[in-house]
């Protein structure tokens, strides 16, 4: 309500403010309703099978991810900025073909990736000790070609603003569909493979959906201003590769984290950490939701050279962030052994996991929008040596804090990695642009 009060009186940026709010609101309910849709599939998966077979769908999932991220070479970071800039300036034959540039690099990469992971999965899963996981990882390395393409098809209705759709192929769509049909599964088998199928199956059909959302929504738009000539391929590369080192990094700790407890402790352990980290993720929810909106409103304001209202935006968008996410940080670290038993009794072991994830997230997310910021104002190398760094810096901690601490040890080096880059971009942001995103009620950081 500070926040929302704070819009008001601030005329010369209602409009955008109001399209800040209006937007985020229906992001944020609609990412809620995604991550639900996540909690169903891991609480399917953890009360229908165990922490152990949690702990294998969770190592493969990961390895999954890698190469999907992999796949898209940083273009669906690319699309968010550019089909923005020239969506504002009703340039929609530049946004087509721009888009039409992406999809010819994606398709052929992540069917590569795509052979290269199935024929590699037995030397990835002997790398880990645990031979058994190769057919796991076969499986799911068919998702990599539906996910890429419906991880660009969402970016580019970011561009174009729309939310609803983006949010919830980005943050449901895959789990939705994937726990609809772990449901009729359990119906009839609870082989060990089963949420793998169920997942791979729920992935072709978010990218089918996201195909129909795109072309629906882009036919209907008339050229206006005359576009300007398309990026080449290797232009587009040169922008988009800083997005997919800068993007992953971010993942890349989260991933990082999951593989040393593989190689260090048990499945077990890999999915009592998994879920501690799903949970904790609930307090960035609100920054994903504001990001929905105000990355394309970043690339906008950058796009006219209107620094002072990106920082306003950036400012305002950090409060709503703060006080939505109060509520869930004080709950999380006052009752974390309630909040890890609701996924079975095994997982309470996790709760001193989820209080160090849940510092970390509350830092990630008072610090504001830093990463899109720095990606959608030509600082994406910027933002790629601060990630690398930090990814370094969890990879360290977590040889020397794992085997030790176990699963409390990879949530410190999670923790201390995710303050560390948060502070920097801050710190970055400051230098190029002179304004702080951070917020804090007590603090004057951001006069």
């Amino acid at each position: 309500m500070i926040a929302l009060l704070s819009y008001l009186t601030d005329k010369k940026l209602d409009s955008h403010l109001r399209e800040l709010v209006s937007g985020s609101s229906t992001a944020l309910i609609v990412t809620i309703g995604g991550v639900a849709a996540a909690y169903v599939f891991y609480l399917l998966l953890a009360r229908n099978y165990g922490a152990e077979i949690a702990g294998i769908f969770v190592l493969s999932f990961t390895f999954f991810q890698i190469f999907s991220m992999l796949s898209k070479l940083g273009t669906d970071t690319f699309l968010i900025r550019f089909v923005a800039e020239y969506s504002s300036q009703n340039k929609w034959d530049s946004v087509r073909r721009v888009y039409s540039q992406a999809l010819k690099i994606i398709v052929p990469f992540s069917i590569l990736v795509t052979i290269i992971t199935f024929v590699f999965a037995p030397h990835i899963a002997r790398s880990l000790n645990k031979e058994y996981l190769m057919l796991h990882f076969r499986i799911i390395s068919l998702a990599i070609i539906p996910m890429a393409v419906m991880s660009i098809n969402a970016q580019a209705l970011r561009g174009i603003k729309k939310i609803r759709e983006f949010t919830f192929l980005q943050y449901a769509a895959p789990f939705a569909f994937g726990s609809l049909i772990l449901m009729g599964f359990l119906l009839a088998d609870k082989h060990a493979k089963m949420p793998i199928i169920a997942f791979t199956c729920g992935t072709y059909v978010a990218a089918l959906l996201s195909f129909k959302w795109w072309w629906r929504n882009i036919n209907r738009r008339v050229e206006g201003e005359i576009s300007q000539p398309g990026f080449a391929i290797i232009d587009i590369l040169r922008i988009s590769l800083p997005m997919l080192l800068s993007g992953s990094m971010l993942y890349l700790m989260q991933w990082t984290d999951t593989v040393m407890l593989g190689i260090f402790m048990s499945d077990k352990d890999v999915g009592i950490y998994n879920i501690a980290t799903k949970i904790a993720t609930v307090i960035s929810v609100p920054l994903f939701a504001v990001n929905s909106i105000a990355a394309p409103k970043f690339a906008e304001f950058f796009g006219k050279n209107d620094i002072k209202s990106l920082g306003k935006m950036a400012q305002h968008s950090t409060k709503m962030i703060f006080w939505v996410s109060l509520p869930v940080v004080c709950i999380f670290l006052t009752f974390p052994s309630f909040v890890m038993g609701i996924f079975g009794k095994d997982f309470i072991e996790g709760r001193y996991a989820l209080i160090y994830l849940t510092i970390g997230q509350f830092i990630n997310a008072v610090s504001g929008s830093v990463g899109f910021i720095l990606q959608m104002t030509g600082k994406e190398k910027a933002f790629q040596y601060i990630m690398i760094f930090a990814v370094m810096l969890n990879i360290m901690l977590d040889y020397l804090l794992i085997p030790k601490l176990g699963i409390a040890g990879a949530a410190i080096s999670n923790m201390i990695a995710m303050i560390f880059w948060n502070i920097a971009a801050v710190l970055c942001i400051k230098k190029y642009f002179n304004f702080y995103t951070v917020y804090m009620p007590f603090l004057k950081i951001n006069k």
